[in-house]
């Protein structure tokens, strides 16, 4: 562990963590994996693997793991000796590893690893290639120019006398690789590999391009022991309008192509008669290859249909076909021998069955703290009559009133009155009676209302009411009014109840259940009020939320906790007693219990932040299940059984809500908002309750067109549009408002893009007002090159040109005219291609010169450069800390944390950014910005950190960076060297050189830095392995150790106070 004591003040120590993750895919491979009659589906993610069965009902997952490195290749392949297949898993760091899936365990095992990095050798420009012999004989590897790597493999017991190389690991039992050797060739930039079929010896089809960019294919066979590669032949290759069939002493075969570029393809046959390949527009081909089983006469190509850009095609079964894809939404779909709609659609011959979202690449986010957002307190659904079989209305109440929403005549939501209703007041409960009344529950009273005249009445038939003070009342409604039944003093302030009947009768309950500050729960006998059983809860939050249900016919009793645990009795309702107590952590933050139906059976959602599924199990001991739902936080739900959405739920999160089946929920927190065009930047604009997103087409009809799309900021409609000039792209967007000048306006910058030119000349900075549903010019400002960057700026407007960055001030004219004129501008740069500011300083990120800070001068009215890093980085994004501490990446997937250094001593110190945190995040990241995910809990232990940065990153993950005080971060990094421990990486791979920080010139280890990821892991950990995380952790810093979470007399280092702060951690995201 880093010695951190002589830090200085300043964030300097960072958490850094996943908040979601990658949704990109960079390889697909389809084999028997988990066993040697499943189907699998495997899946990169970049830095994640997922492992799915093909079944009836489609995939179905089987685990997902995090691989400690980003993967380049990735292949299924079985060794003779090997009942099933194993993966071969190629990472960027050259590493590799082989895995196999272990039946008994139902976990990874590594059957071997190693790496395979050389001394000498330039990488090859094209990227890490990777080809198995179809015999598997061996793995071909093209890791740097002019040079293949050859793995031979082993048949079982065969390599008893030969020797190993000391970078390649077998692990224990039969060897599965011989020792690895290169072999010198003459082309250096390999474009694409593979070994072909049918081939005595191992022989490899290269596909090259010369100086002159020409390409070439050329093949050879490996002669192991001579290790080396004489000239052979033999291929398909695809070009950009044609498709050729190529082999030794027979003529060239070739079937004509539709002008494109090939992304992707995938075998369907095992003969190789059949392929599937994909352009760079999603557009779907068949290929056929036709032969008489010894020659081939011919290949035929055929249009399917389109899908999201491929990265992957991999063939399952039954005409199923999985395409994973960077660039769009990944999608299972299937293959039709005839058009799915003839009428409309002749040429497409593809179904998709199942989409799964991607958001990558991420190429900008703005984070909005929309109007309500953080308020919701709670959602019910009524019907128009007790006895309806759709529900009508949608109650939503917030702080300081209540609004109803019914389905129109359109089938859409609108705002909907019932006049018996206070709007005025915040709603604790609204329900239907049994006589055709609605009740509404407000801190001022209890209200009925008549169902048909909608004015106020009497009548449910039972009400328990806590009014203050730990005073319970019972009231009983019938036909002539409201009568109080019974009350009674618990002791203690209540903190929820219910009265749900899970007897014979559905009209009224023999029993209560009451949770109370005291941190208990007791069960009470009604009318009487009388205390039947009262439960301890213990821990230090109080019960949020109980529950009387019945699953299949057995009553239980539900507790949720405030800290997301969840307290479970079996309730003898005859006996009126609670037994069989459990307890399981849901979540880290409050549940809410409610009750639905699905297909006729009643079910339990429980709304947390990890959302949850609770049913009986189908076993004859009715055993309480849990389904984590793959959602963000939810506070409220109700069922909402409309004719419009049948069998549905209606779920409220901050700021939104949510109406979908059961099917759906896992998809609730990502929704897609389909523009038709490439999307460049976001901006979002209060005033007018609007987002402006900058866009190019992408239909060959007006393509490289661009538009200033205004949208909607609840609905997503296009309120509105503003086109570009020909041939110009927009760059930048911002709202700004200026001085003297309280409108709001967008900015927008653009670059006029020649041909002609390497970086654009020409560019314009265009303010823009939008109002009633149009956009206005209010004023242009040509400028001399691309507008990488527009932010308001005290008033003014600060922009970055090229190489230059530029303080404007808005200028009102007579007549209502404004003009944009430059007060100062400061020089220096390649391309000023990110810029963030804070008060009087500026960070701008430079595309090759690493991070400046300037300083603005308001009473000279001048732009200074302060400070910069004078070690070359190609930034990727920037954002400040504070005053003194800024954060910046870079194309090589690191972070690093620098800090002015105001205090040295010599000027050229100061003039210096220090580098005081390096960590390679794996992901590219493309935009920092300061904001979170979630509302902070005031009670939280970790509420003093500050507001954590947000990043977005090409993979479609989304993460938070949070600066920790020194002693949480002490605590935090002997944790960490503690899971490194516990946890062993997949595939052997080791966690600190996968966060070591590495790029071109330099790999060091990571420092002043935390994977929260890892951290976080804990929670997941067993009791056994969690035990000896806690004794490394009080080996380190003794039992009392560091940390914000160490106060009292107790253990600061025991499980129950480590799981107790990375719980706390988890909160914030």
């Amino acid at each position: 562990m880093e010695d951190a004591a002589s830090a200085n003040l300043g964030p300097r120590f960072n958490y850094v963590v996943t908040a979601h993750k990658p949704t990109a895919v960079s390889h697909s491979v389809v084999g028997h994996f988990t066993s040697p009659t499943d189907m699998n589906l495997v899946i990169s993610r970049l830095t994640r693997l997922e492992i799915h069965t093909m079944g009836p009902d489609g995939l179905q997952g089987v685990m997902e793991v995090p691989i400690y490195g980003r993967i380049t290749a990735l292949e299924l392949f079985r060794p003779k000796s090997e009942p099933k297949d194993l993966l071969f898993v190629l990472l960027e760091k050259y590493r590799f590893a082989v895995l196999r899936f272990d039946s008994d365990t139902g976990e990874l095992e590594t059957r071997a690893y190693g790496d395979v990095r050389d001394s000498i050798g330039r990488p090859s420009d094209n990227g890490q290639l990777a080809a198995l012999d179809p015999d598997c004989r061996m793995i071909g590897l093209h890791i740097y120019g002019g040079m293949l790597k050859v793995m031979p493999i082993l048949d079982r017991g065969a390599a008893a006398g030969g020797s190993s190389s000391s970078s390649l690991h077998n692990t224990p039992g039969s060897p599965l690789f011989a020792e690895a050797f290169n072999i010198r060739i003459d082309e250096l930039e390999l474009v694409a590999m593979t070994f072909l079929h049918a081939c005595g010896r191992p022989t490899l089809a290269v596909l090259y391009e010369d100086s002159k960019h020409a390409r070439h294919v050329k093949t050879y066979e490996v002669l192991v022991k001579e290790k080396t590669v004489p000239p052979l032949g033999g291929a398909i290759v695809v070009g950009e309008a044609v498709i050729t069939y190529i082999n030794a002493g027979t003529p060239p075969v070739s079937a004509p192509l539709r002008q494109t570029i090939m992304k992707t393809f995938g075998r369907i046959d095992e003969d190789g008669s059949r392929w599937l390949l994909s352009d760079v527009s999603g557009v779907l081909y068949l290929l056929v290859v036709v032969h008489d089983g010894s020659r081939v006469g011919g290949l035929k190509v055929e249009v399917l249909g389109k899908t999201p850009a491929a990265e992957s095609l991999s063939y399952l079964d039954n005409s199923c076909v999985y395409v994973g894809s960077r660039l769009g939404d990944s999608v299972l779909v299937r293959l039709h021998p005839s058009p799915i709609s003839p009428a409309t659609d002749p040429h497409n011959y593809v179904e998709v069955l199942e989409t799964y979202p991607n958001l990558g690449p991420i190429v900008d986010f703005c984070v909005v703290d929309l109007e309500r957002q953080g308020q919701g307190q709670g959602v019910w659904s009524l019907r128009r009559r007790t006895a309806d079989e759709h529900d009508a209305f949608l109650v939503l109440t917030f702080v300081a009133e209540t609004r109803l929403l019914a389905i129109n005549e359109a089938d859409e939501l609108d705002e909907a009155c019932i006049a018996g209703f206070d709007a005025a007041a915040h709603s604790l409960y609204c329900g239907n009676t049994d006589s055709d009344q609605l009740v509404q529950v407000t801190s001022g009273g209890v209200r009925l209302v008549d169902c048909v005249s909608e004015t106020l009445v009497g009548l449910p038939t039972q009400i328990l009411l806590a009014t203050g003070g730990g005073h319970l009342v019972l009231l009983s409604l019938d036909g002539t009014g409201i009568h109080e039944v019974s009350q009674v003093q618990m002791g203690s302030e209540v903190a929820c109840l219910d009265i749900t009947p899970v007897g014979p009768t559905s009209s009224s309950s023999p029993l209560a259940v009451v949770g109370c500050w005291d941190m208990s729960m007791a069960l009470l006998a009604l009318p009487s009020l009388g205390t039947l059983q009262r439960e301890t809860l213990g821990g230090e939050v109080i019960p949020r939320s109980v529950l009387l249900s019945a699953f299949d016919g057995v009553p239980y009793v539900l507790c949720g906790m405030g800290d997301g645990t969840l307290h479970t009795w079996r309730c003898d309702t005859q006996a009126c007693s609670l037994s069989d107590k459990k307890k399981v952590v849901l979540g880290t933050k409050p549940i809410l219990l409610r009750t639905f139906h699905s297909n006729g059976v009643t079910h339990v959602f429980a709304a947390s932040d990890r959302p949850t599924i609770i049913y009986a199990s189908p076993s004859s001991h009715k055993k309480l299940l849990f389904s984590n739902l793959n959602e963000d936080e939810v506070n409220f739900m109700a069922s909402f059984h409309s004719s419009s959405f049948p069998d549905s739920l209606a779920i409220a999160k901050e700021g939104c809500l949510t109406i979908g089946s059961i099917d759906q929920i896992q998809k609730l927190h990502v929704r897609s908002v389909p523009l038709g065009e490439q999307p460049r930047r976001v901006a979002h604009q209060e005033q007018t309750k609007t987002y402006g997103v900058l866009t190019m087409a992408v239909a060959e009809v007006e393509e490289g067109a661009g538009y200033l799309r205004i949208l909607d900021d609840v609905t997503f409609d296009t309120v509105a549009s503003f086109p570009l000039e020909p041939l110009e792209m927009p760059c930048s967007i911002s709202s700004a408002s200026f001085a003297d000048d309280p409108s709001s306006y967008y900015v927008v910058g653009t670059a006029i893009v020649s041909p002609q030119e390497v970086e654009p000349s020409k560019g314009r900075i265009l303010v823009l007002s939008y109002s009633a549903g149009q956009v206005t010019l209010v004023c242009e400002k040509e400028v001399r090159g691309a507008v990488y960057n527009v932010l308001p700026f005290q008033g003014k407007l600060l922009a970055s040109v090229n190489n230059k960055v530029t303080l404007h001030r808005w200028l009102a004219r007579e007549g209502g005219v404004a003009e944009l004129v430059s007060e100062c501008s400061q020089f220096g740069h390649v391309l000023a291609l990110h810029m963030t500011v804070r008060g009087h300083f500026i960070v701008v990120g430079d595309l090759m010169r690493s991070v400046s800070l300037l300083i603005y001068k308001p009473e000279e009215n001048t732009l200074e450069l302060r400070a910069q890093d004078y070690i070359s980085s190609w930034t990727t994004a920037v954002a400040m800390l504070d005053d003194d501490t800024y954060l910046s990446s870079d194309n090589s997937y690191n972070l690093m944390t620098l800090r002015k250094n105001g205090d040295a001593a010599t000027d050229e110190d100061r003039n210096r950014l220090e580098v005081v945190g390096e960590y390679h995040l794996g992901s590219m990241v493309n935009r920092l910005r300061p904001g979170s995910l979630v509302m902070r809990l005031p009670d939280s232990e970790l509420a003093s950190l500050p507001t954590p940065l947000l990043y977005a990153a090409v993979d479609g993950s989304l993460g938070l960076i949070i600066s920790l005080p020194q002693d949480l971060y002490i605590k935090l990094a002997a944790l960490q060297e503690a899971l490194r421990g516990v946890i062993v990486g997949v595939g052997g791979l080791d966690h600190a050189s996968w966060r070591s920080f590495s790029n071109e010139r330099k790999t060091c280890p990571a420092t002043h830095t935390i994977d929260g990821d890892l951290i976080e892991a804990f929670l997941d950990l067993g009791p056994e392995k969690a035990e000896k995380v806690s004794s490394a952790m009080s080996a380190s810093l003794g039992p009392h150790g560091h940390g914000s979470s160490g106060g009292g007399d107790g253990d600061s280092n025991s499980v129950e106070e480590l799981t107790k702060l990375v719980e706390e951690l988890a909160r914030l995201h």
